[in-house]
């Protein structure tokens, strides 16, 4: 009786060894491999510089960024960005309710109660913009407001210049005032 007892619990001990795995080989979904990369640094009222060569080209700061280094990409929420010239003079800024921050390729994409302010007071208002550092490009496919002085047009997507000092509205809505007054009306 006791061999068989013993030989009993022999195999429950065999069985129980080899339905066991080790956890730390594995690289599945939830793995601690996969989830280094989607760890991210989280920092309150803080500061990102965007450079081109060695100038500062972009200011952005913010209440709260959660930075994924590895996928070169940031969660920013409570934005204001002051962008700068050539001479590191500010130009213009922006605010968002949130924003994705790419530093390497100098990619900005703006969400929620986007202000644009320019250096000779035009005013765009949007809820989304996309603005790309390096080609001093922006866009929107969504609806947007200029305004400067009393002068204003609205309309759906949006090409521009990164001072607004250019832009072409895709789908004019309306027109209030003299164009010639908002900056340049079309491409560049």
């Amino acid at each position: 009786m006791r061999t068989v007892l013993l030989t009993y619990l022999m195999f429950i001990l065999v069985l129980v060894a080899g339905c066991t795995t080790d956890e730390s080989s594995q690289s599945g979904p939830g793995s601690d491999a996969d989830s280094s990369q989607l760890l991210g640094t989280e920092l309150k009222k803080a500061k990102i510089f965007l450079y081109e060569g060695g100038r500062i080209t972009t200011e952005i700061l913010s209440e709260r960024i959660v930075e994924y280094e590895v996928l070169d990409s940031a969660m920013s929420y409570g934005v204001h960005v002051t962008t700068y010239d050539s001479l590191g003079k500010a130009v213009g800024w922006v605010i968002a309710d949130s924003a994705i921050v790419r530093e390497k390729t100098g990619l900005l994409d703006l969400f929620g109660h986007v202000i644009l302010v320019n250096q000779k007071g035009t005013r765009l208002k949007t809820d989304y913009l996309h603005w790309n550092s390096e080609t001093d490009r922006m866009h929107t496919e969504s609806f947007v407001d200029i305004q400067r002085g009393e002068d204003w047009v609205t309309g759906w997507g949006l090409e521009a210049d990164g001072n607004l000092n250019w832009y072409h509205i895709k789908r004019v809505k309306e027109v209030h005032g003299n164009l010639s007054n908002l900056g340049t009306f079309g491409e560049p």
